[in-house]
């Protein structure tokens, strides 16, 4: 698999899973699920902000990079490429279980989504440092 094809594939997949959670987030907002006392719809995509634009942001920039000899070139490391695609699917799927459990909890979905905020940041740092060192290194063969 060459470079190019690596990142096509993570880029891909991070579309794919961030498109179908902002849709949902649209739809949810503009039937008036986060409509409740005291909440302010500016902390859930504060939220959002926080937690999927980052990792987004990161593979656009690397992108923007122009073409290096590189991208014709196979994967050096096979590990940092499989780990950065398994750790976004996990932190995906962490991503769409806080949104989704908000519909079957009593406590409201602007608490959820602050006490969320105690683990995603810590996922989001390691899968950030992959992806991060997965473009880096292979930018640098």
């Amino acid at each position: 698999m060459t470079v190019r094809t690596a990142r096509t594939i993570l880029s891909v997949l991070w579309l794919a899973f961030a498109a179908p959670l902002l849709l949902i987030l649209i739809v949810r907002q503009l039937n008036g699920f986060y409509d409740s006392p005291g909440s302010d719809i500016r902390e859930l995509w504060n939220w959002v902000g926080q937690f999927v634009l980052p990792g987004i942001t990161l593979i656009a920039g690397a992108w923007t990079v122009s073409t290096s000899p590189s991208d014709g070139k196979p994967v050096d490391n096979f590990m940092v490429f499989w780990a950065a695609i398994g750790m976004s699917v996990f932190y995906f799927v962490v991503l769409y279980l806080v949104i989704a459990s908000q519909a079957s909890t009593t406590q409201n979905w602007s608490e959820s989504l602050k006490e969320s905020a105690l683990y995603l940041g810590l996922f989001q740092g390691a899968i950030i440092a992959v992806i991060g060192k997965f473009f880096i290194e292979s930018a640098r063969q």
